[in-house]
């Protein structure tokens, strides 16, 4: 077995190979050696070891000496520089913006690159105006930059306008992610333009992103222009077409995703899935509402075409295609209204929904459990309290999806009374994730208590009674991802025994799951108080008052700045009490490094990992060069075993598959947190990132992007790539075990 690396971290000057050389002697020697030096302005690799090593150090503490890091910021050492500039922006150190500024004009072009993307970590406004300076400049390595840290800042969005029409096509990618991401401050008007100018565009990698802003920007004046990119011969463009239709409304919207799903064209297999997942995707959000007396008949025949691909979806022998033709069914049909007697009488149906049950049907036993989960939505759906033996099957199933999935089946039928006490009754009995499906289940029968009560007043008191003993039971239960679901949920319910129970979680400790939990009493806190006036009492006012208080004191930086975001929307402080966000985070005390984690590290060469899982075995290559740490961590967890038998937990078609959490729920960890090592690397389609909940809570959770994903670029650490194997991360479904092999 290899060495373990946490015995095996050593400096990268260490590591490098030392060979004896002849070479020029005496006075021409020493030109030889310093001339490089002179030219790079190096340092001697002592002193560049050690400050690498302190710079490394305090960004691992989030925490750096008064100005320690202004100091290596204008080193000799371009490498120091390098480092320097980058920590800054790891850190968030705003009390040096004037020298990352400066490093825009550093002799080294890597070194001006890193500030700027720096300077887009901090996500300070001051550093707007020389990042859209040098956006629009001379020095190409440096507009890249300044493009893509410009994406992390908050703005309108107009400063990525003249790139993203005009710019070389590497420059209008990075202007179009950015502008995908800023969609929402921009001007509606000026961003349809915008897009509509773009799709003008014929570089399909420039194209489809184009098409991702237009996700972002529902304009039925665009489906005309889009609508034809829904037959591209690219499959990027036509997955990207599709799901830009998706977010448009009316018949045109509808009628182009039909199009594209009726012109079979040929793409490989895995292009092939894609392009059928944007499409029944599509389908599940366009599909045509309940017809009117006028245009029934014409409705009917289009509902009858959709049916048709659903129905094709749901034969496909790509699983990822199956489940997602079987959530469109419930998405398309969830909210049609059914005849009370179609529970009883099937022939009641029209063709097409008769179709689609029992295609649903035929997949309640499949091999899958992720399909024979949708499958339940999709048949409870399609048939109403006719199908109420399904979910009341799938309730005792041994699968955790499976009853998840039942839950929610049995929560979008209770306009019954056997239904609603059936979730009721699992919530009581059930534990962990499933308890937390059936809180999430009973929220939602308490926002519809009013429509049910409209046809059963005895009905809708004992939903508004039972739901709220039961959210304040799930609040204070041990398990923190009940509670941590439960608290959000509860502060909806806006009555003063919600907001004490909410209250009185705050104290309790969960152990590493108490930053989560107290998350999201704070996020509950925000529903409970927000315009509540008098209606909440004082003295829980009071209470929710110290709760902000302590929280402004909390080591997690999440913490703080929720705490200050709900003393501004509740007004339960006065204003003289509420920190600014640059203060709290200049307050923040350092991290403290758990001792099961590696030691700090700088970045070393790092060997392959190989997955043996259900489908196959995939490789992937570890990037210690861009997170030495992370890379460190992730194998000291595998030498330690730790991953051996864990499960991909989550897999969603056409974006990620995730896995490396003990507890197989996406809650868990290894027992510490990891600090995040953001870089310039995107997300493309291979690349392995860590997940979290938020800068520096990683662990030991992992995912691997199965298609480019622009929007988590410098926003996920990137520790990897897929670099064999890549069609068998494609194949895995949830709950699949793995275990790793270190390769040499």
């Amino acid at each position: 077995m290899p060495t373990s690396p946490t015995r095996q971290q050593r400096t990268l000057a260490a590591r490098i190979p030392r060979r004896r050389r002849s070479g020029p002697r005496g006075p021409a020697a020493l030109l030889f050696l310093v001339l490089p030096c002179l030219l790079t302005a190096c340092s001697p690799p002592a002193e560049r070891e050690e400050n690498l090593l302190s710079i490394a150090r305090w960004e691992d503490r989030r925490l750096a000496p008064p100005d320690s890091l202004a100091r290596l910021i204008h080193a000799p050492d371009a490498h120091v520089r390098q480092a320097a500039v980058r920590a800054a922006g790891l850190i968030g150190r705003d009390d040096i913006l004037p020298d990352l500024i400066d490093a825009l004009n550093d002799r080294s072009g890597t070194v001006r690159e890193e500030a700027a993307f720096a300077l887009g970590l901090l996500g300070n406004f001051q550093a707007m105006s020389p990042l859209a300076r040098e956006a629009a400049g001379p020095r190409r390595g440096l507009r890249l930059a300044a493009l893509q840290a410009l994406a992390l800042l908050p703005h309108d969005g107009t400063v990525f306008s003249e790139p993203a029409l005009h710019g070389e096509p590497r420059e209008a990618v990075l202007a179009w992610n950015g502008l995908r991401d800023r969609a929402q401050a921009m001007d509606p008007e000026q961003l349809a333009a915008t897009i509509r100018s773009g799709l003008a565009r014929h570089e399909p990698e420039v194209l489809w992103r184009v098409l991702r802003c237009a996700e972002r920007a529902p304009d039925s004046s665009l489906v005309a222009a889009i609508a034809p990119l829904a037959l591209s011969e690219n499959a990027q463009v036509r997955v990207h077409a599709c799901r830009a239709l998706a977010r448009q409304s009316g018949p045109e919207a509808l009628a182009a995703v039909l199009r594209s799903c009726e012109e079979d064209r040929e793409f490989p297999a895995h292009e092939e899935m894609r392009v059928r997942v944007a499409q029944l995707r599509a389908l599940g959000a366009l599909f045509p509402a309940a017809p009117g007396p006028a245009e029934g008949e014409e409705q009917e025949a289009v509902a009858a075409r959709a049916a048709t691909q659903l129905l094709r979806g749901s034969q496909h022998p790509d699983p990822h295609v199956v489940r997602t033709a079987l959530e469109a069914m419930t998405r398309a049909t969830g909210e049609l209204e059914l005849p009370p007697e179609a529970a009883q009488r099937e022939s009641l149906l029209p063709v097409w929904r008769i179709r689609l049950v029992r295609a649903a049907r035929g997949r309640l036993e499949d091999s899958s459990a992720a399909v024979r989960a949708a499958a339940i939505g999709a048949v409870c759906a399609l048939r109403g309290t006719g199908a109420e033996s399904v979910w009341r099957t799938a309730l005792a199933d041994s699968n955790t999806l499976v009853r998840e999935a039942a839950v929610a089946a049995a929560a979008a039928q209770a306009t019954t009374r056997n239904a609603f006490f059936s979730v009721h009754a699992f919530f009581r009995q059930a534990g962990g994730r499933n308890r937390a499906a059936a809180a999430t289940a009973l929220h939602a029968l308490w926002e519809r208590r009013e429509r049910i009560a409209a046809g059963d007043s005895n009905l809708g008191r004992d939903i508004a009674a039972n739901v709220l003993a039961d959210l304040v039971a799930a609040v204070a239960d041990t398990d923190f991802t009940v509670a941590a679901t439960a608290a959000p949920l509860l502060g909806d319910l806006a009555v003063d025994a919600a907001r004490e129970a909410l209250l009185t979680t705050w104290a309790r400790d969960y152990g590493e799951g108490t930053s989560d939990v107290r998350l999201a009493v704070l996020e509950g806190m925000t529903r409970a108080f927000a315009d509540s006036g008098e209606a909440a009492d004082a003295g829980l006012r009071g209470h929710a008052g110290a709760v902000l208080e302590s929280a402004f004191d909390a080591a997690d930086l999440r913490l703080r700045l929720a705490a200050h975001d709900v003393a501004r929307e509740t007004g339960l402080l006065p204003e003289r009490l509420i920190p600014t966000t640059a203060s709290l985070r200049a307050t923040l005390p350092a991290f403290r490094r758990d001792p099961q984690q590696p030691p700090v590290t700088l970045p070393f060469p790092a060997p392959r990992v190989r997955f043996f899982t259900e489908r196959g075995t995939f490789d992937i290559e570890l990037d210690a060069a861009a997170a030495p740490n992370t890379v460190a961590s992730f194998l000291a967890l595998a030498h330690s075993g730790f991953y051996n038998g864990l499960t991909f937990h989550r897999v969603v078609p056409d974006f990620v598959v995730q896995g490396g959490d003990p507890r197989g729920d996406g809650w868990g960890g290894p027992g510490y947190t990891i600090r995040s090592e953001f870089s310039r690397r995107p997300y493309e389609r291979g690349t392995v990132g860590i997940a979290h909940s938020g800068k520096d809570t990683g662990g030991s959770q992992f995912f691997v992007a199965v298609s480019p994903q622009p929007h988590l670029n410098g926003r996920y650490t990137v520790f990897g790539e897929v670099v064999r194997g890549l069609e068998v991360v494609d194949r895995i479904q949830p709950g699949d075990r793995f275990h790793l092999e270190i390769l040499q």
